[in-house]
C-alpha cells in the first residue's frame, strides 16, 4: 500500500498562491483541498477541490496530520512523521495562518515550523508548501507512487 499525500490549504488570501500550490501538489502526486475564506476571492478549482472545514476534518480523519505554523513546537525536519496509508500537510492563510481553534478541530499529530532566521516571521505559503512536501516526499519515498505524468 502506498502513502496518500493530502495538502490542506486553509483560507487562502491570494488565488495566485492557490494556483501555485496546486501545481506543486500535482507535481508530487499530492491531492490539494482548499477551505475557502468567507468573503474571500473567488476560486476556480482546477487541480484541487474546495471543501468546508467540516468536510476537511472528515477527509483527513484517517491521515497522519502535520500542521505547518509559526507557533509550531518543533522544526519540521526533526518531527516524527508516520508514512502510513495517508499523510496530510496543513497550511494556513497567508496573513493569519491556521488559528489555534481550527488546529484543535483538525487534531494535528505534529505542529511544526520551518526554521527562520527571524522568529515569528514566515515564508511565502507556496514556498512553505514546497518545503513541507519535499520533507514528506523524501521521508516517505519508498511508499509513494510517482505522479501519473512520470509513469507514462
Amino acid at each position: 500500500m502506498r502513502t496518500r499525500i493530502v495538502l490542506l490549504f486553509y483560507h487562502p488570501k491570494d488565488p495566485k498562491n492557490v494556483e501555485d500550490i496546486a501545481k506543486i501538489a500535482s507535481s508530487t502526486g499530492a491531492e490539494l483541498l482548499v477551505v475557502p475564506r468567507p468573503g474571500g476571492p473567488r476560486l476556480e478549482p482546477q487541480g484541487y477541490r474546495l471543501v468546508s472545514l467540516e468536510e476537511a476534518v472528515k477527509e483527513l480523519s484517517g491521515c497522519f496530520k502535520v500542521l505547518l505554523e509559526t507557533y509550531g513546537f518543533q522544526y519540521l525536519d526533526e518531527a516524527k512523521v508516520d508514512c502510513g496509508d495517508c499523510i496530510a500537510l496543513i497550511l494556513g492563510a497567508e496573513d493569519y495562518g491556521v488559528p489555534r481553534h481550527v488546529a484543535d478541530m483538525l487534531e494535528p499529530h505534529v505542529v511544526a515550523r520551518i526554521p527562520m532566521r527571524v522568529e515569528g516571521m514566515s515564508y511565502n505559503v507556496a514556498s512553505s508548501a514546497t518545503m513541507g512536501l519535499y520533507e514528506i516526499v523524501s521521508r516517505c519515498s519508498g511508499r509513494l507512487e510517482p505522479p501519473e505524468e512520470y509513469t507514462s
